[in-house]
């Protein structure tokens, strides 16, 4: 298997709703070889946006003629990692990674927001966060992520590489649960599904070295 561990990797972090940059502060060390952008969305900006598509606008006006070798997005930040791919000009060789994304709502298993012995560590911390953030969302914005979404459609626009990163829940046998993500067979052929030990929605918070390893996976 080929990794990306000693490489100079250009990455571009995403990550979602009601969270800021600083859920990528106990990953990025780990990737001390990697030349790391992290776009930290402006609360005048997501105050605006009513839906995904408004902040995949404002991204790509950020990112405008830089090339990415990865981009890697947290929920919300995987769709708009598709949204560019399929939308915008990133180049098809970008590898695009989502991290505990939903395409479309899924099953109880992928729910948690962390294991509950993260949640006794992290909580706090991570609860503060998405209350404060979460005033400078639109409930139009909520909408569009809660209720009966489906964005399988980005997927199948795109020639890209997908990695469907997700938390294993603490389930040694995770991958039965993938009938969960309530994904077609022609939607699955287009993912590689990986899951991240010992972590559920947060894993650069729960298990940021598990998470570096198979981040630094080629293939």
């Amino acid at each position: 298997m080929e990794v990306w561990v000693n490489e100079m990797v250009r990455a571009l972090f995403l990550y979602g709703v009601n969270c800021t940059e600083k859920v990528w502060d106990k990953l990025l060390p780990l990737l001390s070889s990697w030349e790391c952008e992290v776009l930290a969305y402006p609360h005048e900006v997501t105050q605006r946006a009513n839906c995904m598509d408004d902040l995949t606008k404002w991204v790509a006006s950020q990112i405008k003629e830089k090339e990415y070798d990865v981009i890697i997005g947290h929920s919300l930040g995987g769709l708009i990692a598709l949204e560019l791919a399929a939308q915008y000009e990133i180049p098809t060789r970008t590898k695009i990674i989502c991290l505990d994304t939903n395409l479309k709502p899924a099953g109880p298993f992928f729910r948690n927001l962390m294991t509950s012995e993260h949640m006794e560590i992290f909580g706090e911390e991570v609860g503060e966060m998405m209350t404060k953030e979460r005033v400078y969302y639109t409930e139009a914005m909520f909408k569009s992520l809660q209720e009966e979404f489906d964005y399988t459609y980005l997927l199948m626009e795109i020639k890209n590489p997908v990695e469907l990163l997700l938390g294993d829940r603490n389930d040694a046998d995770a991958k039965r649960h993938i009938s969960e993500l309530h994904l077609s067979e022609e939607v699955l052929k287009k993912l590689r599904i990986k899951f991240v030990p010992n972590s559920c929605h947060m894993a650069m918070i729960e298990s940021p070295e598990k998470l570096w390893e198979i981040l630094c996976e080629k293939h």
